[in-house]
């Protein structure tokens, strides 16, 4: 239903809907991060512990580097098999 059809059956909006900035949306989506988060995640969603032993700082980034090795394997297998 739209605003303008709201006064027709004695309904108003609280506010009037505004469109959100990526900060705004930023800030809604930082509230729903989960609590335990396995550690190989951290870089993507750009979080860092200042407080990392560099032993499991070069332990995620071998298991990111394995886990990127795996993605491209996947897809030039699966690019290769379309085109048959």
């Amino acid at each position: 239903m739209l605003p303008k059809e709201l006064r027709s059956v004695g309904m108003s909006l609280i506010r009037q809907p505004l469109t959100p900035t990526k900060y705004d949306l930023a800030r809604e989506a930082s509230k729903f991060l989960p609590r335990k988060l396995h550690p190989t995640w951290k870089p993507y969603l750009g979080l860092t512990s200042t407080h990392s032993s560099s032993s499991t700082v070069a332990r995620t980034d071998q298991n990111t580097q394995h886990i990127a090795e795996e993605i491209e394997t996947d897809i030039l297998s699966y690019f290769s098999d379309e085109s048959k």
